[in-house]
């Protein structure tokens, strides 16, 4: 996106060029973090399911509604949901910490 963002502004009709880097870091945030709900969905883990998509959903809204309310512009709108994005992933790991096992120890055993 980074490499194509001026012909996506043309493509778009976007004038300001410079509202296309928060939008490009908002859609690698959500890229960054997309396996994470469906793994816990997966697992079966029926109530941090709920969890994780609820607080994601409430807080996007709350940053929509904080925009709007402020009068702040578009670009502010993309910081924020790059923001609550990473979030939401931070979270989403520290709730999957329960089911990953990251034990990288290998035996040296020797034949």
């Amino acid at each position: 996106m980074l490499i194509f963002k001026n012909a996506i502004a043309k493509f778009l009709n976007i004038t300001d060029i410079s509202v296309m880097n928060p939008f490009i870091f908002a859609v690698s945030a959500g890229i960054l973090t997309l396996f994470m709900v469906p793994y816990v969905q997966c697992l079966m883990r029926f109530k941090a399911y709920s969890f994780i998509t609820l607080l994601a959903a409430v807080s996007k809204l709350t940053v929509a509604l904080v925009v709007l309310f402020l009068g702040l512009t578009l670009k502010d709108i993309y910081w924020g949901l790059t923001f609550t994005t990473l979030l939401i992933g931070i979270i989403s790991y520290k709730v999957l910490l329960k089911n990953l096992n990251l034990n990288w120890r290998t035996t040296d055993k020797q034949i």
